[in-house]
């Protein structure tokens, strides 16, 4: 049994030295020469999975990964006696995945079978055991759950692997210099990382590294006119490094947090250099071929945006090129920790060159090595891009010449917008290439055919459901057509891939709000703002639905949010209904009492009214909620703003010569008339009491004399009849208050 099971690790490892990490061996070609009566074509039909094809022209010896998987993944059952076998089935299953165009629901639904049993197995992901194969496997582990967006998970074995090191990694800033002429220090990322000293089973010596450093892949600096290769820190234990001695698989881990890390936050300019504070320490200090060359690769993808290290960037592409063809180092060396890191086959660094040459406007230097790679979709899209169509598709019919295949059907059809294209892809395929349908799907789509994109999408989701894309173009097109039903189990399978795609999250909320569930609309809503929390349309629905659940905490929250993206953000009816629900006391969602929340309703309305001081509703709401409180002082504000209220009301323009507003208007006054009566009783210096009445008597008064003079019948002499009884509430109030004053004065 373990003869067979190193039978299949070594033809495993012999792939991944043809296609990864070079050099190429001898012994491929004899291998080769053996089944020289299974062609590549035959070997990777054998090997594909739900039609889904990986025959990548310059893929060498797929005969090994086609013996690695016989004996490791399909005799796997066999070889039980072996600890180790479903070890290696599972990283069998990790190459082939690297291969795929795209992610499919089979291999992972073996992927995860495979991670089940060996998490099962506890001693191989025993500490005790062995301390640095746990946290090997913790990363390989990793890597696979962040591949399928299962970050959760994903975040928990790296931290594994993390705490079984005893590593200790933190972000924080210290003083130093970025430019050459920077006179003053200044605050930059730095990552200090700490290990315990006494772990037993962790290969920290010298003999677990690579025995000739030199042999590393170059890491080209940085050279240019203003920024410093390297960051001078005004400490100098951190300006030389002199940090703890890290290992190889110390290195692993710290690149398995970035990728973590890079994942699960958003792509933004200081996200960036919180990544490349990580590789720092890890192109600082070179121990591990697969893990520099990785950490390099991550470094180039990063900085090809930045004008002033693009330059460098494309250099170091070309050296990792380079450096997969050099003879040296050993093969040993070269994929020592391969699995545990995320290191693409090789032409997928030439096709990073390529794409970055693209994205600089040498198009013509791309289309070369594209054309070199049989990458002929993006050799479509470079045509495209220059508006070459019938370049393109000429390429493409003469590509069908030589072998008709599904992706060249396909990328007819993306380039001519012909949907007999992908049908005939869809044919030739036998109904199984997933790629013809999405594409047909889409074409109906930019089309605003909705109805005939949505059966197309659901077939190519029935032979690839990890499609996130197409899921949510599903579930766009499926509301459009208001089949709630479709819509909401797309969005749901969305967010299941990926439980950070805010826009799925929102518009399943959407979907929520229609169907009347606004309680999981809420909780959609507060999913789609951990993704997308600059997004002020999904703050806003937020603050809606949270108002109409009684979830009066978030609508506060919601409603601050609001203001910071507009200081003046003014929404009447959600602050009259917090306003109500703190006075009287309603219970919120959580069947709490929402007069607890005042002070937090107290402070929002103070923000809202530094900025919307013209708004006569708003300090209305502001009295009210005042007016409730228990204090003389609560209540001489109350009437402080309510005055303000009644200013700005009688400040607009127009209002006395439309009737309902100036019926407004006089309720308004009434009100604080009112007020100022039950203010003056509690007075106890009556003077104050006697201005504070002379005051109401002085804007009744006034009321009254516009109300005679606006509207006053030219023919009768008499006040409009529907502001009759207003203007005889006003003058009862009148002879009130001057009652109250006479019976003061006396």
């Amino acid at each position: 049994h373990a003869l067979i099971l190193f039978t299949g690790v070594a033809c495993l490892d012999l792939f991944i030295q043809c296609n990864w990490t070079g050099p190429m061996p001898p012994l491929a070609s004899v291998l080769t020469n053996a089944g020289q009566e299974c062609s590549n074509q035959q070997i990777v039909a054998r090997v594909s999975q739900d039609g889904e094809f990986f025959n990548n022209p310059l893929m060498d010896a797929p005969l090994f990964l086609l013996v690695a998987k016989i004996i490791l993944v399909e005799s796997e059952e066999s070889l039980t006696i072996c600890q180790s076998a479903c070890l290696w089935a599972l990283r069998c299953l990790a190459v082939q995945r690297e291969l795929l165009n795209e992610r499919n629901e089979t291999m992972k639904n073996l992927i995860f079978h495979l991670m089940d049993k060996v998490q099962e197995r506890t001693t191989l992901l025993s500490v005790e055991i062995n301390r640095s194969i746990s946290s090997q496997i913790h990363l390989e582990l990793g890597y696979l759950y962040l591949y399928y967006y299962d970050t959760k998970r994903a975040r928990e074995h790296f931290s594994a692997a993390k705490t079984n090191l005893g590593l200790q990694v933190d972000l924080t800033g210290a003083l130093g210099k970025r430019s050459k002429f920077q006179q003053k220090d200044s605050a930059q990322l730095v990552l200090l990382v700490q290990r315990e000293e006494i772990i037993s089973g962790v290969l920290t010596d010298e003999s677990s590294e690579m025995s000739n450093q030199q042999n590393l892949p170059r890491d080209v600096a940085l050279d240019d006119d203003v920024l410093l290769n390297k960051i001078q820190f005004k400490d100098m234990n951190l300006q030389q490094n002199n940090q703890t001695v890290l290992s190889a698989l110390d290195h692993a881990v710290i690149l398995g947090l970035t990728c973590e890390h890079q994942k699960s936050q958003a792509v933004q300019k200081l996200n960036k250099e919180k990544l490349l504070a990580y590789l720092e320490v890890i192109t600082s200090q070179p121990k591990c071929w697969c893990v520099h060359m990785t950490a390099l690769l991550m470094r180039s993808r990063l900085e090809k945006d930045s004008t002033r290290r693009m330059e460098r960037s494309m250099m170091q592409l070309q050296a990792l090129v380079d450096s997969i063809e050099n003879s040296s180092p050993k093969v040993a060396d070269r994929q020592m920790l391969f699995y545990c890191v995320p290191l693409p086959p090789k032409w997928n660094f030439q096709r990073d060159l390529a794409q970055f040459l693209l994205g600089m406007g040498v198009v013509k230097s791309a289309v070369e090595i594209f054309q070199r790679l049989h990458s002929w979709e993006d050799v479509v899209l470079c045509y495209q891009s220059l508006g070459w169509y019938a370049k393109a598709e000429t390429l493409i019919r003469d590509q069908l010449k030589i072998k008709e295949t599904a992706l060249l059907w396909c990328l007819l059809g993306d380039t001519l917008k012909d949907a007999s294209c992908y049908e005939k892809a869809w044919e030739l395929s036998g109904h199984r290439n997933s790629r013809a349908q999405r594409s047909l799907g889409y074409l109906y789509l930019r089309a605003k055919d909705y109805a005939k994109s949505i059966p197309c999408f659901q077939k190519s989701l029935e032979i690839n459901s990890l499609q996130e894309g197409v899921w949510f173009s599903l579930g766009c097109a499926a509301m459009v057509t208001e089949d709630l039903e479709v819509s909401s189990k797309a969005f749901h399978r969305c967010v299941s891939l990926d439980s950070e795609n805010g826009e799925a999250w929102n518009n399943l909320s959407n979907i929520y709000i229609k169907t009347g569930q606004k309680l999981r609309a809420h909780l959609a809503l507060k999913e789609a703002l951990k993704a997308n929390y600059e997004s002020w349309h999904m703050w806003e629905n937020f603050l809606v639905v949270s108002v109409d659940i009684g979830a009066f905490n978030d609508a506060i929250s919601a409603y601050h949010r609001m203001m910071d993206f507009r200081e003046k953000y003014c929404d009447i009816e959600v602050l009259g209904i917090l306003v109500k629900a703190v006075n009287q006391g309603i219970l919120d969602n959580q069947e709490q009492l929402a007069s607890a929340l005042k002070p937090k309703v107290l402070e929002l309305m103070g923000r809202l009214t530094s900025q919307v001081t013209n708004n006569s509703e708003v300090w209305k709401l502001y009295s009210d909620l005042c007016w409730n409180g228990e204090s003389q002082h609560d209540k001489e504000k109350a009437l402080n703003f309510l005055v303000k209220a009644h200013r700005t009301r009688t400040q607009a323009p127009g209002w006395e010569n439309d009737v309902s507003q100036f019926k407004a208007v006089t309720e308004l006054t009434l009100h604080l008339s009112q007020v100022y009566m039950e203010v003056s009783q509690c007075k106890e210096n009556k003077s104050e009491a006697v201005q504070l009445l002379s005051s109401a008597k002085l804007i009744l008064k006034q009321l009254i004399t516009r109300a005679k003079k606006h509207h006053t019948d030219s023919l009768t002499g008499n006040i409009q009849a529907e502001l009759s009884q207003s203007v005889i509430d006003m003058e009862a109030s009148v002879q009130r208050t001057v009652h109250f004053i006479s019976s003061l004065k006396s």
